[in-house]
C-alpha cells in the first residue's frame, strides 16, 4: 500500500521550509518591535468554542470545520482560527488579573479548514495574527494597519493588493442593520442562492460577500449600516482614515465589506488582491 499525504497539505522541507522559517521569523520581529507578546494555544479545542464565538451560522463553522470525537465522547475542533483560542486563554488564565500579562499578543499557527482544494488554498495553513485584548481605543485599529501595511512593504507586494475598509458599529447597530436586511431581502427570496436564503434569518450580513448573492444589483442596493452608526461612530472611523492617510497608506471604503465571523465589530479590513 502506498500512503499519500491528505489532499490540501503539504509537506514543508527544503527551500520551501527555508522560505517558511524565514516568513515567519520576519513577522514575529515585527510583532515584537510593536510590543506584542507571543502566544502558541493548542492545536484542538472544544467544538463549543468556536460555535459560540466564530458562529454557527458562519461557514467556517458550518462548512469547513475538522471535528472529532475524543475517547471521552467529548466534540473536539481542530482550530481554524487563531481569535477565539487566545480569548479563551486570557479569560481561563486570568491574564487580565495579572498587569504583568500583555494585552497584545500575536501567534504564528497551522491552522486547519476543509477548504475545496484550489490554487492558494489548503486545507491545512499558516496564519500571522495579532489580538488586542481588553483595550478598546481606535489608536490600536490604526496601528494595526500601519503594522499590516508594513508587512505589505516588507515582502514588497504593494503592487498587487489593494486596501479595503468598513466600520460595522457595536453588536446593537449590527443587530439593527441586520433586522433590516432580514426584511429587505425578503422581498427578494426566489433570486437568493440556497445558501443565501438559509442564511437569510439568522445571519443576513453573509449575503453581502457572498461569491454569487454578492454581485447582484439588488444585494449592492441593500441598506448599509451608515444609518445606524452615531455621529461618535462616523467621528471614530473618519479619525482612523486619517491616521492611516498621514503615513500614506491608500484605501477604498467598501459598505459590503463585513468579514466571514460574528463577533467582528468596529473596524474591518482586508487586503484584496488585483487581478493583472
Amino acid at each position: 500500500m502506498v500512503f499519500k499525504r491528505p489532499r490540501g497539505t503539504i509537506d514543508w522541507y527544503g527551500n520551501q521550509l527555508v522560505q517558511l522559517n524565514e516568513v515567519a521569523g520576519s513577522l514575529k520581529t515585527l510583532a515584537l518591535r510593536y510590543g506584542f507578546e507571543e502566544i502558541v494555544p493548542p492545536t484542538f479545542e472544544s467544538l463549543d468554542l468556536f460555535y459560540k464565538s466564530v458562529g454557527e451560522t458562519t461557514d467556517v463553522v458550518q462548512k469547513e470545520i475538522y471535528t472529532f470525537v475524543d475517547k471521552k465522547g467529548r466534540q473536539m475542533a481542530l482550530r481554524p482560527e487563531g481569535t477565539s483560542s487566545v480569548v479563551r486563554a486570557y479569560v481561563e488564565e486570568k491574564m487580565f488579573a495579572n498587569k504583568a500579562h500583555a494585552t497584545k499578543f500575536f501567534y504564528f499557527l497551522n491552522l486547519f479548514r476543509y477548504e475545496r482544494p484550489q490554487s492558494g488554498r489548503w486545507r491545512e495553513f499558516h496564519q500571522f495574527g495579532i489580538e488586542y485584548l481588553n483595550v478598546t481605543s481606535h489608536l490600536n485599529d490604526i496601528e494595526c494597519l500601519i503594522m499590516a501595511h508594513e508587512i505589505i512593504k516588507m515582502f514588497q507586494l504593494e503592487k498587487y493588493v489593494t486596501l479595503k475598509v468598513n466600520y460595522l458599529g457595536n453588536f446593537h447597530q449590527r443587530q439593527a442593520w441586520m433586522e433590516e436586511l432580514k426584511v429587505y431581502f425578503n422581498d427578494y427570496y426566489d433570486e437568493l442562492t440556497p445558501d443565501s436564503q438559509q442564511r437569510l434569518n439568522k445571519n443576513p450580513l453573509r449575503i453581502l460577500d457572498d461569491k454569487v448573492d454578492g454581485v447582484k444589483g439588488f444585494v449592492k442596493n441593500a441598506p448599509k449600516l451608515q444609518k445606524f452608526l452615531t455621529s461618535e461612530d462616523q467621528l471614530i472611523f473618519q479619525e482612523i482614515l486619517t491616521g492611516i492617510s498621514s503615513v500614506g497608506i491608500n484605501y477604498l471604503i467598501d459598505d459590503s465589506l463585513v468579514r466571514g465571523l460574528d463577533y467582528y465589530t468596529g473596524l474591518v479590513f482586508e487586503f484584496v488582491y488585483l487581478d493583472p
